[in-house]
């Protein structure tokens, strides 16, 4: 072979290693979003710079980091329940945080494959990005012919799994827009407020109990707190809130529904009005009821 010969052979070499290096990237971009955008957690006024710490977070992080990422969290087998992840999970009581996270569920042998290929395009990856000219000799035609067939495999390789993600990307994207579209509905405000599908209250973690609750905090320990005067405060924070938003015709009626609260009514006499006290049950009081 003369050497115009193996110069050509060396330039195709050369320009298929560089399509296969480009379409790695574009694949590495590609994981990196999905691994970000697939979990997400904060109040109102957090999730967006916890957000972009994700993002600063794996913007450093290898490709192999990203594999075994995408494998914990990302993947997992239909029925099984999603990874738990650190978060802000605790802080103030008064603030609601949320935690969403997006996951790809199929059958444990579909699992099994889809992250046997993934294994397969990390090593070959690995191989071509690290080990390419220990493992082919470019001064041959011999070496070089090999070097292009290896490349072959791993553009028909990247191709196809350069696919596949874009298609976990579609997907995970219309799953957000489908859960933005709930976040901005009536149904995910009586979520939030205890009210569930089926319109039952869950009383515990609604609302309606936590102002109720968060009144009693100015009341003396053991002492018991006057409901007008804690509908007063409550009205100023939260004027909208108001007991038929429970199914109720009075807050008294929230009082009682909710069976977590003591209640004790004095009667008016004359010109003064009743007045309604209230203190909530311990643990122990609520199990005994």
């Amino acid at each position: 072979m003369s050497d115009s010969d193996l110069d050509e052979q060396q330039a195709i070499v050369h320009q298929k290693l560089g399509r296969f290096l480009l379409r790695v990237q574009h694949y590495e971009k590609l994981l990196k979003a999905l691994v970000v955008d697939s979990f997400s957690y904060g109040t109102s006024e957090t999730v967006v710079v916890n957000q972009q710490k994700r993002i600063e977070m794996f913007s450093t992080k290898p490709m192999g980091y990203l594999f075994d990422e995408i494998n914990r969290t990302y993947l997992r087998e239909l029925g099984q329940p999603d990874p738990e992840e650190d978060g802000e999970l605790l802080g103030d009581p008064k603030k609601v945080v949320f935690r969403t996270r997006l996951s790809l569920a199929m059958p444990a042998d579909q699992l099994e494959r889809t992250k046997s290929r993934l294994d397969a395009f990390k090593n070959l990856r690995n191989r071509i990005v690290h080990h390419f000219l220990d493992d082919h000799d470019l001064g041959t035609q011999e070496g070089c012919e090999r070097a292009g067939a290896s490349l072959e495999e791993g553009l028909a390789l990247s191709k196809a799994n350069y696919e596949e993600i874009q298609q976990w990307a579609k997907s995970s994207m219309e799953a957000a827009k489908y859960f933005a579209e709930f976040v901005r509905s009536r149904q995910f405000d009586d979520f939030c407020d205890g009210i569930m599908p089926d319109g039952t209250v869950d009383w515990p973690n609604s609302t309606a109990v936590a102002l109720l609750r968060h009144q009693e905090k100015e009341t003396a320990p053991g002492e018991m707190t006057r409901l007008d005067l804690a509908l007063e405060a409550m009205r100023a924070t939260h004027p909208n809130h108001q007991p038929h938003r429970y199914f109720c015709q009075s807050w008294r009626e929230v009082l009682k529904k909710s069976g977590l609260f003591r209640i004790r009514r004095e009667k008016g006499t004359g010109e003064l009005k009743g007045v309604t006290w209230y203190r909530s049950l311990d643990a122990v009081e609520i199990n005994g009821q």
